[in-house]
């Protein structure tokens, strides 16, 4: 995105400041003895959240300026106000919980203030919730960005050593919409989620509800799996039942909704594209309450972007992954790119695949989840190894001409991962690969198959399920003082 559930952004990418203005809600903020720029620099955290919040900063002349905030043993956490302005109001997020922060701003014009500001404990929600790291020397991993078992409700944010330094509850306060099924972050920096395949809400990073959109209300299918938020448009994973011949089959497809409106704008369907089979793998199971007694045909679970606006679409229950023309305002609206499966038991080889995996050794994929192009024009996958009787590994593929796709390096993650999971990108080059069902990831560097660093999450004894992990960027670089 982070069921599976899952999201994504391409590659990890930084968030985008908040515009508006903070609540007057009271917080902790200034904190100690009567300090003289208290008058000047003050921050408030968000309600019981103090790991974000707002500092507001009263200047002598218009200028720009910098936030930054420091503490013993930790990074700076540095923000800033580009706005030539006497009044800044700049939003923070990603500190340590229950620390003591020294809050410097400095303008570009050299005026300069501090005061100090403490972080409270986590909520008693995470008491059971624990991250163990294992780091490498040269981790490229700066936060991960998911949906744990415990607590459910929360999508967090870990740093490298897996401490919580954000977290955010998806629910009401009145009431219960569901588990995270799904989590992304946007291209403008916001949080979209799926609940309960029955409910749509994006949040700002400040815990803003900037959208909520409800099945029977605003769209009329089931959403599950996975979310892309891109061009002011969300791509979002749907699922409905469709009879042939006397037999009932869960079929995916594509709404698409535009994010200033929440009006649905286009639906691409899948119905038609692939011959109605069933295979051993294709039980109800995922859709036992929503589609009892179905075959799950298609079980889509992951969506991505390529650089030409192409959709990619993975395929668990076929084996396979699809390319269509993703602009929803382009006459080829859904055309189909590519098709390529990923084992010779795929439901999809007939005279519409564009591609097969080169005929090598171990090369083949199934019950893929993930898939999705990088920069370089290599395709990235989890392959869970669905009905192979194997651990499931990260996957690095290349185009060889335009109809075979070689396996260029794989990474074991020597776990059984049956469902969900991801793999990513890192800004660096190594991937970070999650074995969802066992709580697990695991970074990986070009060329060496043990892992660089791993992460592994509990709660309590049992292990802290998620769909998938995130990467993103924090706020954060090396202390200076």
């Amino acid at each position: 995105m982070l069921g599976w559930f899952a999201c994504h952004p391409t590659d990890p990418v930084p968030v985008p400041l908040p515009t508006d203005t903070p609540s007057s809600e009271s917080g902790d903020g200034h904190t100690g003895l009567p300090d003289p720029d208290a008058a000047f620099l003050s921050c408030v955290g968000e309600g019981a959240n103090t790991q974000r919040g707002w500092c507001h900063v009263e200047l002598a002349e218009p200028a720009a300026l910098e936030l930054r905030f420091s503490a013993d043993g930790e990074r700076d956490r540095v923000f800033t106000s580009a706005q030539v302005a006497t009044a800044h109001d700049v939003f923070f997020w990603a500190l340590v919980a229950d620390t003591r922060w020294t809050v410097t701003s400095e303008s570009t014009l050299g005026e300069r203030r501090d005061v100090t500001f403490r972080t409270r404990p986590l909520p008693k929600e995470f008491t059971r919730f624990a991250v163990t790291a294992v780091l490498g020397g040269h981790t490229q991993v700066s936060g991960l960005l998911f949906a744990p078992s415990c607590p459910s409700p929360y999508v967090v944010v870990t740093d490298e050593l897996g401490r919580v330094v954000y977290w955010l509850d998806t629910q009401p306060e009145d009431g219960f919409l569901g588990g995270v099924d799904a989590y992304s972050i946007t291209d403008r920096g916001t949080i979209v989620v799926i609940l309960g395949k029955r409910r749509i809400r994006e949040f700002a990073f400040d815990g803003t509800l900037l959208r909520d959109l409800v099945r029977d209300q605003d769209f009329d299918e089931f959403v599950h799996h996975d979310l892309v938020g891109r061009d002011g448009r969300l791509w979002v994973l749907s699922a409905r039942r469709v009879t042939h011949e006397r037999t009932d089959y869960v079929v995916d497809g594509v709404l698409v909704f535009d994010l200033d409106t929440g009006a649905q704008v286009a639906k691409l369907e899948f119905e038609g594209w692939f011959p109605f089979v069933e295979e051993p793998w294709m039980g109800p199971g995922f859709w036992f309450v929503e589609f009892p007694d179905t075959v799950d045909l298609t079980h889509a679970n992951a969506l991505a972007f390529d650089a030409d606006g192409n959709l990619w679409v993975s395929f668990r229950h076929l084996f396979a992954f699809a390319v269509f023309e993703g602009d929803p305002t382009a006459p080829g609206f859904g055309a189909l790119v590519a098709l390529v499966p990923g084992d010779p038991a795929s439901p999809v080889l007939d005279d519409r695949v564009t591609a097969r995996v080169a005929d090598d050794p171990g090369a083949t994929f199934t019950g893929q989840h993930d898939v999705r192009p990088t920069g370089d024009g290599s395709v990235l996958l989890l392959d869970n190894g669905l009905d192979r009787d194997r651990t499931a590994r990260a996957e690095r593929l290349v185009f060889e001409g335009t109809d075979v796709l070689r396996l260029a390096e794989a990474w074991d993650l020597d776990r059984d991962c049956p469902t969900q999971g991801s793999v990513r990108e890192l800004p660096g080059g190594n991937v970070l690969a999650t074995c969802a069902t066992q709580g697990f990831m695991a970074e990986f560097a070009p060329g060496v198959a043990d892992p660089v660093s791993t992460w592994q999450m509990t709660c309590g004894t049992p292990l802290s399920t998620f769909a998938e992990g995130v990467p993103l960027l924090l706020p954060i670089e090396p202390a200076t003082r």
